[in-house]
Parts: C-alpha cells; structure tokens; sequence
C-alpha cells in the first residue's frame, strides 16, 4: 500500500517495523487535528459561540466514528487517554458493580498471554479484596460458578495470536461472569464486529491503530454501564449538585468528567475514517501476505540456528507480528536489547524486551525477545532489508 499519506516516509531509508508499540500516523489525521486548535479550538459541550459548536459537532461525530468501526452503539463508547486508563477506570468501575458477588465469586481467570496493562489492575483488585487470580491457557475450560472476571485479549502483542474467543465469552454468560476483552493490538489490523464477539466490556487505543497517542476508547454494552458507578468525578459528568450530594448525567458522559483530549478524540474519529477508506479487511489480506513472506524468510535464519521464532505461525491466524530469539554462531542467546540497537543503527526500528507480558515470556522460557510487527504501510522491502540486516547482526557477534 501507497505510503504518499506519510510524511515521515520521506526517508526512503527508514524501515518502521515497530507498529505493535505505536502505529505511525498519516497526514491526513494529523492535519484534522491541527484544524481544531488552528480554525476552531474551543472547549466542548460548554460554548454556545460556532467554534464551540463546532468542537462539540466533531468530537461526538468522532464517537460515531470509533463506535461504528468496531460495531457498537454510540452509547457503548467512553474516551479515555488509552488501552491502560481504560483498564484501570472499568476495574474501578466493577469493584462497585460486582462487589455484592465477591462472597460467592471469588476468581478471576486471565490468559497467559495477558498484557501488563490488563493483568496489574486485576490483581491489585483482587489484593484489596481478597479474591483470587489464576492466569491460564485454556479459559473456557476453567469457567465455574466460581468465576468472577473472565480477561482475554483478541491478540497476543507478543506471538500475534488472534484468539477465538466468541464461545469464551458465551461461557462467561452463562455462568454470570463479567468478561473483559482488551482489543487494542487488533483494531484497524482485522475487521472487528464487537456486538458479535459479546464481552461486556472491552477496549482499545487510537495510537496502534494511526491515530495519536493519549487517547482510547472504553466500551461498555449500555445496557450494563447504566448500572455502573463512575470510576472520575468532576465537571461535565453532573446533571445537579448541591452542597452535600450530586446526581449524574443519564448519558455516557457521565464517565467522562473534566475537559477531554478534544484533538485527541477528533484525530481518532478520522484514524478510524481513513482506515475505514483503505477497508480492513483489504489490510487484513495485506498483513497475510505480508506476515507469509516474513516466515518465508525467517524460515532460512531458523533452520541455520541463527533465531528461534515464538509467533503465531499459522499467518491466517497472526496479526501481523513475527517475535524470536537470536543466537551467536556459538549457541549463546543475543540479547534482544542488542539485536534492537544494531538494527537501529541500521535505521530499522522494532522492538525488544518483555513486551509488557513478563508472564508470557517466562512462560516462552527466554528472557526477552525481538519483534518485528508489521502494517498495511509495510512492504516485502522492508523485510528483505531487515533479513540482510539480521545477518549483519549475527556477523557482528561471530
């Protein structure tokens, strides 16, 4: 795919293959938002002067947007500064909604391939209330009357997985368990219908998917957030307040107190728009193919015991992402960290480490690892520049 909508693909050297951290963003976004602070950058919901109204008609047309991508109603949709905030305010949220079960339901089940920012609010819900936390590979198969939460993400950030997780989720209804669903490293990568998936709750980030960085949504089925405390208190949320009580908005608003991230918000709609203009499931077929031909590749470092691959090798099932361990002619492990500064001194950016998912690497037995993680702005040349590169790499340490 054309790569004219980014400017920072002027440097025809540059090989950005970190897109699992953060997804670059085209011109056209970060234009949008230069309009609002440049043309019309006022406070929403407030004003009743045009740029006020105008901010106010782009940030809850930008709701429209991020609900209809991933197929929810307006009302499901919360802005939060991410994937992270997101998790913490819901877990916040449910030691309200749910501590009535606490006595009866006391176990959260979690994949193992849990990311940081969804595994470390559960357990610090679980220490303050004396509930216990069990990270499995098999959900579905763990599903009692005893269970609380059920946490899944639809991609592993760290294998590229993609997760089959609609019967999951179908389980944890049946056994009145909340489900929790972190879709962050598969919006804008695959076509996401999020009513079809079911969980009760889930999220994402704009920044992995081209928009900026500092802003995520939180879904809720409405339904159930109407039953549900604010985790924030402040302006905006509140429909009456007097000197000792307040009472709150009926809509979604009341979760988002206080001046939101207006440019953020509005960037994220058009991240949605202009993914929406490539089509997602074109994007999906591209990262297959992509995806394909880097194991195509890697296949040969492999079999000369230059790296081990720990992904998703089945393309058809990976999001895009191909993580592995590297190895000195003389068998010692390269540390990844090493392998990340050599290639970026070649000018190719991926990244290396745990990941955020220090459970999931422990499991892999390794200590760290090097990933590469791939977009629709990718192409075979990229992968063939960092192929020549990792024989650098290896060379380097012959």
């Amino acid at each position: 795919m054309n790569r004219k909508d980014f400017k920072i693909y002027s440097n025809n050297e540059y090989t950005y293959l970190d897109s699992a951290a953060s997804s670059l963003t085209p011109d056209y976004v970060i234009n949008k938002m230069n309009e609002y602070y440049f043309d019309y950058k006022s406070n929403i919901d407030r004003g009743l002067y045009t740029s006020a109204s105008r901010a106010t008609y782009e940030f809850e047309t930008a709701r429209k947007k991020v609900a209809s991508f991933i197929g929810a109603d307006i009302e499901d949709i919360i802005f939060t500064s991410g994937s992270t905030d997101s998790s913490n305010k819901l877990v916040l949220m449910l030691e309200l909604y749910l501590k009535d079960k606490f006595a009866y339901k006391n176990e959260i089940l979690i994949s193992d391939h849990t990311h940081h920012s969804e595994l470390v609010p559960l357990q610090e819900l679980a220490k303050r209330n004396n509930l216990n936390i069990r990270l499995v590979s098999k959900i579905d198969t763990e599903i009692s009357d005893r269970t609380l939460i059920v946490s899944h993400m639809l991609v592993s950030n760290v294998t590229g997985e993609i997760f089959d997780l609609k019967d999951i989720f179908i389980k944890a209804k049946k056994y009145d368990a909340f489900s929790i669903c972190d879709i962050s490293s598969g919006v804008g990568h695959m076509d996401i219908n999020i009513k079809d998936l079911s969980p009760d709750a889930a999220y994402f980030s704009a920044h992995k998917m081209c928009g900026p960085t500092g802003i995520g949504a939180l879904y809720i089925n409405r339904d159930i957030s109407r039953n549900m405390k604010p985790a924030v208190y402040g302006g905006g949320m509140v429909a009456e307040v007097t000197d000792l009580d307040s009472k709150y908005r009926s809509d979604i608003k009341s979760f988002e107190p206080g001046t939101p991230n207006i440019a953020g918000v509005i960037g994220f709609g058009y991240a949605c728009e202009y993914l929406s203009t490539l089509n997602v499931l074109e994007i999906d077929k591209h990262l297959e193919d992509l995806t394909s031909y880097a194991f195509e590749k890697f296949k040969i470092l492999e079999e000369g015991s230059i790296l081990k691959i720990v992904s998703e090798k089945n393309t058809y099932k990976n999001v895009g992402i191909v993580s592995f361990e590297m190895y000195r002619p003389n068998g010692k492990v390269i540390h990844a960290h090493d392998v990340a500064q050599l290639l970026a001194d070649m000018n190719i950016a991926v990244r290396s480490g745990h990941h955020c998912a220090a459970p999931l690497i422990k499991k892999c037995n390794v200590t760290a690892l090097t990933r590469v993680s791939l977009y629709f702005y990718n192409n075979k040349d990229d992968i063939d520049r960092l192929y020549q590169a990792l024989l650098s790499v290896r060379e380097t340490f012959n």
